[in-house]
């Protein structure tokens, strides 16, 4: 166990000071094992493990959906959203502030990329609250909190990844995080409507004729949640078959909408690449980590350690929660999964907890962490869409959101059923 302390507190220490995740790990990883076993063993073995985790038609589910979400980025296809929320909420206090959830919530429903939402939603929706009177804390925060929610409604990166580490069924996963992200969603709503005192309502009027005429904007979000989660709750298609065929829907409707050209598709096909590529080698480092872990026998003695303390698994939870909590400062989500996944997803499961259910949690603590600063995601995108917002206050009116986040966690704690009902019925 010693062995396997020091290297975590070494990785820590490296990762703060700023160098990458993946690197950290592997330089750990092959240095420990070489310690253990040397370097004439390290080698061979090593590199043929690394080829055949890495090297498995699961880890195509991650491309696919990188792909659907970074296309309807960059084509505008999904650009509209937040105008059917506006229509629908904006006569309510507080409601452009809602509408801002409920905009990012649909967009997440067909691209699952944190950023991307903050930054269409946000470059429509921040003008039309400050020109509302709504405060900078809020329009901002808003936006770079509700921005984490594609984080969890699916088709979501994060929870393919974890199911990716841990080897859990992918497809459950994405359809267990349906119903958190919706109670998510309406956590935040609940929360903007009790803080609505002194917001404004929007002066612009719409008739029921313009508000149902809106509604066609949300024709690809249908079209994109019917193919991709209808055929993996049905059973009709893995995740990766649905991820492929939702990325062909989305290319195809951009052809059929005329806003595919050839720019879009290679800045599409850029982006998927490099991350893609950027989580994949996070992913080889986290093997290579986790084998050291295991074979300096890490694991076992912390499994140990935990069941010699004899406390309640809340207790446990609770600094669960408080690890992902300090390490969402300085670490980014994949990062802050593959760190921490082989040596608390087996201790959480030795406790009783169910795997599914983990999952979900952990998705809730990398939302999380796109809003902690220094390292929030979101918190630098909603900069970049509204530069003349200081950062610090983007970071005041998305700090009471992490509240919530809290709450809802502790809400799917007391009752599990929440997460793992609609798997069970797959």
């Amino acid at each position: 166990m010693f062995t396997g302390t020091i290297a975590i507190f070494v990785l820590l220490f490296l990762v703060f000071l700023g160098m990458p995740i993946a690197i950290a790990l592997l330089l750990i990883g092959i240095t420990g094992i070489t310690y253990l076993v040397g370097w004439d063993v390290m080698v061979p073995s090593m590199g043929g493990q690394l080829f055949t985790s890495v090297h498995k038609y699961g880890f195509s589910v991650i491309l696919m959906f990188v792909f659907l979400g970074q296309l309807g980025y960059h084509s505008g296809l999904l650009s509209e959203v937040f105008e059917v929320a506006r229509r629908w909420m904006g006569r309510i206090r507080g409601g452009l502030a809602i509408g801002v959830v409920a905009a990012d919530s649909i967009f997440a429903a067909a691209s699952g990329s944190s950023i991307a939402a903050c930054v269409v939603v946000g470059k429509a929706a921040i003008p039309v609250m400050k020109k509302a009177g709504y405060s900078d804390a809020m329009s901002t925060g808003v936006v770079a909190a509700s921005g984490t929610l594609a984080a969890l409604i699916p088709p979501s990166i994060a929870i393919c990844i974890y199911g990716l580490i841990v080897d859990e069924s992918i497809g459950k996963l994405l359809i267990g995080g349906i119903i958190p992200g919706v109670i998510s969603a309406i956590i935040y709503m609940v929360f903007i409507l009790a803080r609505s005192r002194g917001m404004p309502i929007s002066e612009e009027k719409f008739t029921w004729r313009s508000r149902l005429y809106s509604i066609r904007y949300l024709w690809v979000i249908v079209v994109l949640i019917m193919t991709i989660m209808g055929g993996i709750y049905l059973g009709l298609c893995t995740p990766t078959e649905g991820g492929a065929f939702g990325a062909f829907v989305i290319l195809l409707l951009t052809l059929v909408t005329r806003k595919m050209n050839r720019g879009v598709l290679r800045e599409s096909i850029k982006s998927t690449v490099s991350t893609t590529g950027m989580i994949l080698i996070i992913i080889v480092g986290a093997i290579v980590f986790s084998r050291f872990l295991v074979m300096s026998g890490f694991n076992r003695d912390i499994m140990g350690f935990v069941a010699a303390m004899a406390v309640p698994r809340v207790v446990v939870f609770l600094l669960v929660t408080l690890i992902f909590f300090i390490l969402g400062c300085f670490v980014g989500a994949t990062g802050m999964m593959v760190m921490t996944l082989p040596i608390l997803h087996p201790m959480m499961m030795s406790l009783g907890f169910n795997s599914l259910w983990f999952g979900i949690i952990v998705v809730k603590y990398c939302e999380m962490s796109y809003i902690t600063p220094p390292v929030g995601v979101n918190l630098y995108a909603v900069k970049g869409v509204a530069p003349e917002v200081s950062l610090g206050t983007i970071i005041r009116g998305s700090a009471p959101f992490l509240t919530m986040d809290l709450l809802t966690i502790g809400v799917f704690y007391i009752f599990p059923q929440l997460i793992t009902f609609l798997p069970s019925l797959m």
